[in-house]
């Protein structure tokens, strides 16, 4: 049966680049279809990801997903934060970029001292749309993986998801069954953002994690570390929700390396607050080294450290002042001794 544009649904329309159907309509998914409509339909004044979510309702974080799909793809523009069609013609194809052979000259090279950093590092490029297309067609789990991962976000993928996953598994060497474990960890803590995994992804990759039983102890790992904050932040009142990479680095090495809870963090916090008047990582990774290095790895053992270190400063000073207190004492008693025998001898010579 074929069908046809009723005669009633012509009443308002915009145009809509026939590349939209040749090039992206298999590649593109549901979302980021909905979205390029919308901005098609305000072309003229323009829509922002918060009115496009609120016409779609849906996040605007995902709004801002798919937006970034079609600027990849030359479709968008933005101007002050609103994102606008693109009115010049689409290019088809991005030529091959030629590799510059550097020619060769005479100019003597003036050596550059080793501490200035006079090259930039490479721009990192993704695989276009036909790169993403062949090798899905040559390796089926790559469709398997763009799915399951849909399926965990919640989402479309687009381009860009695409393009990120493809890199981690064939840039980074990432399986396909980690980068699914590394998706579902980032869901468990609601970053669904395709960004921070691709930044965790790299992260995996250099300190090869790519078996399941990394990837499970490095989830292990992460949500200690999580946990550990959380409690951390609860009982000092700190208010920033995740702590920085020196920070991370520091409860890591207090917590995995040497061993000591959160109640001895936060005892080493304390200690700290009364040397100083800000926050100091620093500083009480000291304290917590120096407790390390006399065997204090428990409140208790620390309490009893504090206790035996009053008592024996005490005996310290107690000679000087019982010699100082106790000098006038036993003068007391022997006037005392020989008051009360004068008294006597007196009150026999009375009677």
């Amino acid at each position: 049966m074929a069908y046809h544009i009723s005669p009633e649904a012509w009443k308002q329309m915009f145009p809509i680049p026939a590349d939209i159907v040749d090039n992206h309509i298999r590649l593109a998914g549901a979302l980021q279809l909905k979205v390029l409509l919308v901005l098609f339909r305000y072309s003229a004044e323009g829509a922002d990801e918060e009115k496009i979510a609120q016409i779609l309702k849906t996040d605007p974080a995902d709004v801002r997903d798919a937006m970034h799909y079609w600027a990849e793809n030359g479709i968008l523009t933005e101007d002050d934060n609103v994102s606008q069609i693109k009115s010049a013609p689409i290019p088809q194809k991005a030529e091959p970029v030629q590799p510059v052979v550097q020619q060769e000259t005479k100019t003597e090279i003036k050596a550059v001292p080793a501490s200035i950093n006079t090259v930039a590092p490479l721009p990192e490029i993704k695989p276009d749309l036909e790169q993403i297309a062949s090798r899905c067609d040559e390796c089926p789990e790559l469709r398997y993986l763009y799915a399951e991962a849909q399926s965990k976000l919640g989402r479309t993928i687009g381009y860009d998801g695409q393009a990120s996953l493809l890199m981690l598994h064939d840039n980074c060497g990432l399986p396909v069954e980690v980068i699914l474990m590394l998706i579902a960890y980032c869901v468990s803590i609601d970053k669904r953002n395709m960004n921070y995994i691709l930044k965790v992804g790299k992260s995996w990759a250099e300190k090869d994690i790519d078996t399941l039983e990394k990837a499970e102890s490095e989830i292990e790992r992460l949500t200690s570390q999580k946990n550990l904050w959380n409690r951390f932040k609860a009982l000092t009142g700190i208010t920033t929700p995740r702590p920085s990479s020196k920070q991370s680095e520091f409860l890591y090495k207090w917590s995995e390396e040497w061993g000591f809870s959160c109640d001895m963090i936060y005892l080493a916090y304390e200690e700290m607050l009364d040397h100083t008047d800000k926050i100091s990582f620093p500083y009480m990774d000291r304290i917590l080294e120096n407790w390390k290095g006399i065997g204090i790895t428990t409140p208790q053992l620390l309490m009893k450290n504090r206790q035996e270190r009053e008592q024996s400063k005490n005996t310290n000073n107690q000679p000087k002042k019982v010699q100082q207190s106790n000098a006038p004492s036993y003068n007391v008693d022997d006037f005392i001794k020989r008051a009360m025998q004068g008294a006597g001898g007196q009150g026999g010579e009375d009677k």
